[in-house]
């Protein structure tokens, strides 16, 4: 998978205040930011609030960027931080009224508990470990640009996701997932 903007003069440009170029970069990267808000927030926790919030920061923040080349990598952090932020903030729905998201609007429920689940075990397993596995496995970045967006050595994300897949194949079959476990590893 590519990044929709590699070109670091767009960013530079957008960063100095072109419009057109600050235009680009939020439909260039508006669906990356979405996607990567559902992989990170945690169940409980609407995705596309974390979207929204995490491309307002993006944007608002972006003067301070010193190095327009690293913006997949400023993306990426800023959208793992809103959905961190967001679950810290989630706790407060338990014991207030009326703050408890809706419940899903698949049509296909076995389908909605499935996915929830899946978050589930990828939740309960570490952020560092997590965070390779959204780029990679479910994203689908090669481990360079993993390492590239996550600003780590090449070697730190392979070693990562070697500790990640059996951690979250363990956290899957607690939740009662072993024959979507035994497919994915089927399917590798």
């Amino acid at each position: 998978m590519t990044l929709p903007i590699k070109a670091a003069a767009e960013v530079a440009a957008a960063r100095d205040g072109d419009v057109r170029a600050l235009n680009r970069l939020m439909e260039a990267w508006l669906p990356v930011v979405l996607r990567w808000s559902m992989r990170c927030t945690p169940p409980g926790v609407d995705p596309e609030d974390v979207a929204h919030d995490a491309l307002v920061q993006v944007f608002t923040s972006l003067p301070s960027l010193r190095d327009p080349s690293r913006f997949a990598a400023y993306v990426y952090r800023i959208v793992d931080r809103t959905a961190a932020a967001h679950a810290r903030r989630a706790w407060l729905r338990k014991w207030v009224p009326g703050l408890t998201p809706e419940a899903s609007t698949e049509s296909n429920a076995e389908e909605s508990l499935l996915i929830q689940r899946i978050r589930q075990a990828l939740h309960a397993c570490p952020r560092k470990h997590r965070e390779v596995l959204i780029l990679v496995e479910i994203e689908g970045f090669t481990v360079a640009q993993t390492a590239e967006i996550l600003g780590v050595p090449v070697g730190t994300v392979k070693s990562r996701l070697r500790l990640a897949r059996p951690r979250f194949a363990q956290n899957a079959r607690k939740l009662g997932l072993d024959a979507y476990v035994n497919s994915r590893a089927a399917g590798r």
